[in-house]
Order: structure tokens, then sequence, then C-alpha cells
């Protein structure tokens, strides 16, 4: 089936097959994991992403981790560029101002995945370390008024270079935490969730080649994108608004901390135009829905720790 014309069935195909490997890394988290806040609590995902960065599959997973997942990749590409990519090779970063997007505890892991000497895609899980070192315990430190007071931060490290474990990573890693976390059985899990993902994108690759299944996940993220879209503009035109508050920061504890969001949503709008010698005409101007900005303003702006810190 490597050089088949594509058509409508290939394309599910390939996009059915994506799923179940994404979900076959996901149930290899689960059965691998040490820690319960993994194997029981779910506090993971896993994705697999074109050579684009755009992710074609997903398990289910945690859903604040589930959208950014190629973030701490495209965090790589931007620092150290495409070429850092090499077969064999498995990065590891939380830096929260960088790609990740969370705290420390949760570590992005991912690995590219090659074809016949072409970079072919990406495999990542993202999961809960239980512990990245720092004062405490768990590495919840409260009172932290940057993240730096929390643990160990990784900006895009090699922690495998081309098949080969970095030890001298694994040796700080080791003497930053508490082993008896069972961290470490964790990094280990995570490895082993993201060579199952490459060897499961390859059987992929294998099966329907490298030409038919990037211009297979082409064709249904153009679809998914369509369908998005007509769902957005179904939303009412408005302004929409929301406060919630946080109990405190963490330092001063009598004082919430108010979060305000305003998300406005313009409709397409019909003018009518006339012109010498012609009849009106009317010209519909179609609203970008896909560019909405969120405004903050009433957000409390005191917060010491800065929720979160930096």
């Amino acid at each position: 089936m490597g050089n088949q014309p594509l058509d409508a069935v290939t394309v599910e195909v390939v996009r059915a097959a994506f799923n179940a490997a994404a979900e076959r890394m996901r149930i290899t988290m689960i059965k691998t994991a040490y820690s319960h806040i993994i194997s029981e609590s779910l506090d993971f995902g896993c994705a697999i992403f074109d050579p684009d960065v755009q992710m074609i599959a997903q398990g289910i997973g945690l859903p604040v981790f589930q959208g950014h997942l190629g973030f701490p990749i495209q965090a790589t590409v931007a620092e150290r560029g495409l070429e850092a990519f090499r077969e064999g090779d498995v990065f590891i970063h939380n830096d929260p101002y960088a790609g990740n997007g969370n705290h420390l505890n949760d570590v992005a892991m991912y690995a590219p995945v090659f074809w016949e000497g072409q970079l072919t895609g990406f495999v990542s899980v993202k999961a809960h370390w239980s512990d990245v070192g720092g004062p405490v315990p768990s590495s919840m430190q409260v009172g932290s008024r940057e993240f730096r007071q929390e643990g160990l931060r990784f900006q895009s490290v090699r922690l495998f270079s081309r098949g080969e474990l970095n030890e001298e990573v694994m040796r700080v890693i080791r003497a930053n935490i508490r082993t008896e976390s069972g961290t470490l059985k964790d990094v280990q899990a995570m490895i082993a969730v993201c060579r199952a993902g490459e060897a499961y994108f390859k059987e992929i690759l294998a099966k329907y080649g490298r030409d038919t299944v990037l211009e297979s996940t082409r064709v249904y993220m153009e679809q998914s994108e369509r369908r998005t879209r007509a769902e957005l503009a179904r939303i009412p035109a408005g302004c929409y608004q929301s406060v919630a508050h946080f109990d405190n920061d963490g330092i001063t504890l009598d004082q919430p901390v108010r979060v305000a969001m305003a998300r406005p949503v313009a409709r397409p709008v019909t003018r009518v135009r006339r012109q010498l010698g012609t009849p009106c005409c009317t010209i519909r101007t179609i609203a970008r829905v896909d560019q909405l900005m969120a405004n903050r303003n009433g957000t409390s702006i005191g917060a010491k720790n800065r929720l979160p810190y930096r």
C-alpha cells in the first residue's frame, strides 16, 4: 500500500492508526508508571506530531496537558533548531516560561521519529514527577515567589543522545530529588512511552509509506480545521466575561486573588455600499473567529507570587 493513490478511506485508516498508536502510548504509561498520581490519577498526557509539530493524534489524558504537548518541542526547535533532533535522541523540558506552561513537576519528554533518514514526526509524553527537588518533599513549596524555589528546571535537555542514555543528566536528577518518591521509576516509564510511540509510528510508516502517511495527516488536519472554524462561527456575537477567585496567592493568606477575563466575539457583518451608476450591492465581511483575544483587565495585580510566579 506504500504508493497507492490517496483516497478518503486511506485517510481515515491512517487517522485511526495514529489514534490507536496514541492510545497504546497511554496504556504503556499507565501500565509502567510507579507513582499513583500517574497510574491512577492519570496526571499525564501523550501525543504524536508531524514534522511541523502539529498534533496528529493524542491519547486521552489530562486536559490541561493535551493542548500544549507540542510546545516543548517547538521551544527546542526555536532554541536549538531542527538539526538538534537526531535519530535516537530523547529530550526533557519543564521550563514554565518557555514551552511547558505548567509547574516544574510537570515534565515533558519527547523524541523525534526518523524514517529512511528523514525527520517524519515526534512523539511526546508529559507527566507529573512526584519530586523535582527543592526544599520540601513533592516540590510543592508554599510561599514560593519564583519557580526557581521549586526545584530543577530542564530547558530542552538531551536525555538520550543517538540512543545512548546520558548518565550525567541522570546523575544530576538523582542527586537532587528524593528517590523514595519513585520519580526515577517514572522517568523509566516515560522513556518506555517514547520508545513505544516511536515504534508504533514506524509501524504505520512501514505499512503505508511516508508520503501517504504525511499527506493523509495533512488532509485530516485540514478537515479538523474546517469543522472547528464552522463550530466557532456558531458562537453568538458579544463579549463573554467571567470572574473567579483564588483563595489567596499562597503568601498573603487573607487576600483573595481575583481573576477576570473577557473574550469578545465578532460576527460576519453585512454592509451596504452605493456606487454612482450602480444599484445597491451587499458585501459580506467574514469575521476572523480564529483570532479571538482574551482581555484580562480587572485581574488582581498585587499577587506576590505572580500566579504563576517568575
